[in-house]
């Protein structure tokens, strides 16, 4: 760093391109560098091909992107030399990237410089004669007006300092206790250290996270007017949660007034809810049976039924369902399902297949629906009358192409499987689970590994969640599995996308091994960007609008594939062995 100097200031803006999706918006030259770049209208800027230089630079600096993204639609980041601590700059949540200099270009001079930022379809060149300690150069308005010394506000809106303006320095912190039950009461303490006795007026915004970063109490809003002290008192009553949990309040304020130091302006803090005590003893419940208008089944269909199982303080995962007569006959393949979670309710559709009867050795009347696991069990009568006319038949049953040549390759293996349900659209981070429904067609019991991953051109594009976690391997989410003779079993496998899988098609492979044969299941799936809401707030200080980019939770149900057309095809091409 170069002694700084007071000269007149001489600032100007070139724009090369004649585009506004982003700008300089912020530069700090004295002390540790920065320079905050504001994106308007929050469009999606890859930082990965931009380029940084000032002056005395032959080689210009690029966003480091080996750790995180380097696509961002923030209204406004930073870009830092990669030795500068952010918490030196700001202690805000801030958006920020790391170029690969220790300094941006060979360090700012203090007397006079040129900055030339050159990416996402634009440049800009930004040039200053002087500098000045503890104020940067600042766009003010923000993101549109002319360059000029203002208080730093890295991240955020730039804020005039205002003569006219009482002065201020608001600082803001949250009290509460570090372990609570039931309904949590949090302060929102503010304190004015320049206590003059006038009012300063100051709009305040708190909300709570959980520890992954999803908002779980919506942002509020409230303006207060300070003289000296103001302490804001708010509660927040969580539902429904069991076990332990931990959460973060979050808050920041915006001061009307002069703020002299705008670092002080964010508090959060974390806190442990101890939620109800979770049930000891499982159950099941069969909550619905999906019939024709009759309510009745014929031997040779495949009935759907959903149950209800909640997993308790067990060490027993397994629960299996099937259809059986007054003698405890079963009349039905078995259908398995594993629940690993402890203190877990789970909402599941079962498939049961009912023996055709081709040979008439079962009359017609009333059977039991049997669900039973973890310790627990569960009928229902049902009535099941005639035969289907259509599986008894010889001809072969249609199978759909794409998963003809996958089918022949299980049934010559002496197991039948296809995919349940799985997601056909995903996005970048997200966790997700498969279902395959694995069928033993042997006599005797068999023990199969099956293990599910994303791939595309030959490279790894998932996480598996197995017995240490989220690994990034093909395997990583194995499982062993016993399937018992002549029956099924749902196997589920959790996987999550890699953070920088770009958009566009990949394969979702589930990959079963018995003995030395391998059989793998494939379906093309989709990954995009998540879907976004644009709010514009306007401020009151300048009357510009702001463009906030919120990303919005998708609904798992409406980006599935049918599951019932999936399974009613498996069992089709099962009876045709």
């Amino acid at each position: 760093m170069k002694t700084a100097v007071t000269v007149a200031a001489l600032v100007w803006l070139l724009l090369v391109y004649q585009s506004y999706a982003w700008t300089i918006n912020e530069v700090m030259v004295s002390g540790d560098e920065w320079i905050e770049i504001c994106n308007p209208e929050a469009a999606e800027l890859n930082l990965s091909l931009w380029k940084i230089r000032d002056n005395s630079t032959s080689n210009p600096d690029r966003i480091i992107c080996e750790n995180k993204s380097c696509v961002t639609n923030a209204t406004h980041f930073l870009i830092l030399g990669h030795n500068v601590n952010i918490t030196t700059v700001t202690n805000e949540n801030v958006t920020y990237f790391y170029i690969d200099d220790k300094l941006i270009g060979n360090g700012l001079n203090n007397d006079a410089d040129t900055i030339n930022i050159t990416g996402s379809n634009s440049s800009f060149i930004f040039s200053y004669n002087t500098s000045a300690e503890d104020e940067s150069w600042s766009r003010i308005p923000d993101c549109y007006g002319n360059f000029t010394l203002a208080r730093p506000t890295p991240g955020f809106e730039n804020t005039r300092n205002d003569t006219n303006k009482k002065a201020c320095d608001i600082v803001i912190r949250l009290e509460t206790n570090d372990i609570f039950t039931g309904t949590l009461k949090y302060f929102i303490i503010l304190n004015d250290s320049v206590c003059d006795g006038n009012k300063k007026e100051a709009k305040v915004e708190y909300w709570i996270e959980n520890l992954f970063g999803d908002i779980i109490k919506n942002p509020h809003n409230t303006t207060v007017n300070i003289t000296c002290f103001e302490n804001i008192s708010r509660e927040w009553t969580p539902r429904n949660i069991h076990g332990v949990d931990a959460f973060i309040i979050k808050a920041k304020v915006h001061a009307l007034c002069n703020d002299t130091y705008g670092m002080n302006n964010y508090a959060e803090k974390i806190v442990i809810l101890k939620g109800l005590k979770p049930e000891q003893e499982s159950s099941i419940h069969i909550m619905k049976l999906y019939l024709g208008l009759d309510e009745k089944a014929k031997f040779g269909d495949i009935i759907k039924v959903k149950v209800s199982i909640y997993k308790g303080d067990t060490t027993k995962s397994s629960v299996k369902a099937w259809l059986e007569d007054d003698n405890e006959e079963k009349i039905s393949r078995v259908t398995y399902a594993n629940f690993y979670s402890k203190f877990s309710n789970n909402t599941l559709t079962l498939p049961l297949l009912i023996n055709p009867n081709c040979d008439h050795k079962k009359s017609d009347g009333d059977y039991y629906i049997v669900v039973s696991g973890l310790g627990k069990i569960d009928r229902r009568k049902i009535r099941v009358e005639g035969i289907s006319k259509t599986l008894c038949k010889t001809n072969k049953v249609y199978v759909p192409c794409s998963c003809q040549n996958e089918f022949r390759a299980t049934r010559e293996a002496g197991i039948t499987a296809d995919f349940v349900d799985y997601p056909k659209n995903l996005y970048p981070n997200e966790e997700f689970n498969i279902t395959v429904l694995v069928s033993n067609n042997m006599d005797k019991p068999i023990n199969i590994t099956i293990y599910s991953y994303i791939y595309k051109n030959g490279s790894l594009f998932s996480y598996g969640l197995g017995k240490g976690g989220w690994v990034k391997k093909w395997d990583a989410n194995k499982l062993t599995v016993n399937i018992s003779g002549n029956s099924a079993r749902i196997v589920s496998l959790g996987n999550r996308v890699v953070g920088n899988a770009g958009t566009g098609e990949y394969k979702l492979k589930a990959r079963i091994k018995l003995g030395n044969k391998k059989i793998d299941i494939t379906r093309f799936v989709n990954i995009t960007e998540p879907e976004r809401i644009d709010v514009h707030i306007q401020s009151k200080v300048n009357k510009s609008h702001k463009k906030v980019t919120i990303p919005t939770a998708g609904v798992v149900a409406s980006r599935r594939v049918s599951i019932f057309d999936i399974i009613i095809n498996f069992f089709k091409n099962l009876l045709n062995l």
